[in-house]
């Protein structure tokens, strides 16, 4: 009896803490709602179901479209694209998409002649793929090419149905990749983007809980005090995580050069520049944070759910490509996708650090913002 008027207690406690509530129960709702929409509510999320593929078909003949009505049978998502094959390297270019496909003028003849003349060249599909994710893409891939066999099977068949002969020397269709740099990534240029951005910002846990914590406990109203300005004191406290931040960031560059063979060779300025930046808009994002927060169970449970959700529709702990169009939108009104993809810039698709100084921009922007509003908002007392 005693148990449960204890329990009973803390039960009424937790009651009257509604943020407390929301967190425990929010974030299980929202993670579920997450990875649901991943696999489309269908219970089929280790599938290639509804995994998108930008096609530009250019051919004359029936066969393009019958190619595409076989990747679709096969779970994919056409996504058309009437601009061609430059118009699919921009879009992909930009992340939002990780295979694209292009069906050339000549695919139909190509097909049909070398059904009846088996020294006819093989028709062909030219490919585009995203170094930035190797796993979706050769998924992608097996799909496409599957399908295209099926497709040439079923052709087979119905032009010499009595002919079992002419199905073991059937064609092919062929696909060129034509960006085939994808494969010689290393486990490092795989995983460790992500990883630095998603635990970068884990540092806004800190500076947030740091701040309630020096407010309650009076530290920052005797600050006040002395003859530095709020801007100052807060700044300091940026200084101080961002520091850590570097710390955290090197070791991570450290082990994944030592034992996952990350390659920063071409490109370490402009990971430092994209480091210190997502640090900035790390602890920016953390001040502000601490301006929501009354009590430590509040901040820690804001931030912890924030975050996390965060890094699951922003790209850092999932791929892109397995969010639903609407989420993959949504992903850019966090400042991890932007970061996320200078990295990817840099370290697996090999651009240079002018090119991915946009995405850069806009990350250094959301610190700007989150720093001004902490200014704005923060109750030193």
């Amino acid at each position: 009896m005693r148990m449960w008027t204890i329990a009973r207690k803390d039960l009424l406690t937790l009651r009257r803490d509604r943020s407390a509530l929301v967190f425990t129960f929010g974030m299980p709702i929202i993670l579920t709602f997450v990875f649901g929409s991943m696999s489309g509510g269908k219970g089929d999320s280790g599938s290639v179901h509804g995994l998108k593929v930008l096609v530009a078909n250019q051919d004359f003949g029936a066969r393009g479209t019958e190619s595409i009505e076989a990747m679709e049978h096969a779970g994919l998502k056409a996504i058309f694209e009437t601009g061609g094959k430059e118009a699919i390297e921009k879009r992909i270019a930009k992340g939002d998409f990780v295979v694209g496909v292009v069906i050339p003028p000549d695919f139909s003849q190509q097909f049909d002649a070398s059904l009846t003349d088996h020294n006819a060249p093989h028709a062909a599909l030219e490919m585009i793929v995203d170094p930035a994710d190797t796993r979706v893409s050769g998924m992608i891939r097996s799909v496409v090419a599957g399908a295209n066999e099926r497709l040439v099977v079923s052709s087979v068949v119905k032009q010499y149905p009595d002919a079992a002969l002419a199905l073991l020397n059937r064609p092919s269709v062929d696909l060129n990749v034509l960006n085939a740099k994808s494969s010689e990534l290393t486990p490092g240029d795989v995983f460790l983007p992500g990883f630095m951005v998603y635990f970068v910002f884990s540092l806004a846990n800190g500076v947030a809980a740091t701040l309630l914590g020096e407010r309650q406990e009076g530290t920052l109203r005797r600050m006040l005090i002395s003859p530095v300005s709020r801007a100052q004191i807060l700044g300091g406290k940026l200084l101080a995580r961002s520091i850590l931040g570097l710390i955290q960031t090197a070791l991570l560059v450290g082990i994944g050069v030592q034992w996952l063979h990350l390659s920063v060779g071409q490109a370490p300025i402009g990971i430092l520049v994209t480091a210190g930046t997502t640090i900035f808009a790390a602890c920016g994002l953390g001040m502000l944070m601490a301006t929501f927060g009354k009590t430590m169970e509040q901040i820690q449970g804001m931030t912890t759910m924030f975050l996390l959700l965060l890094g699951f529709i922003s790209g850092t702990l999932i791929p892109r490509a397995l969010l639903p169009d609407w989420m993959v939108k949504l992903s850019y009104i966090t400042p991890h996708a932007w970061a996320l993809n200078a990295y990817q810039d840099l370290i697996q698709r090999h651009h240079t650090l002018v090119s991915t100084l946009p995405n850069i921009a806009v990350v250094a922007a959301f610190g700007i913002v989150f720093f001004s509003f902490a200014l704005a908002r923060f109750k030193f007392e």
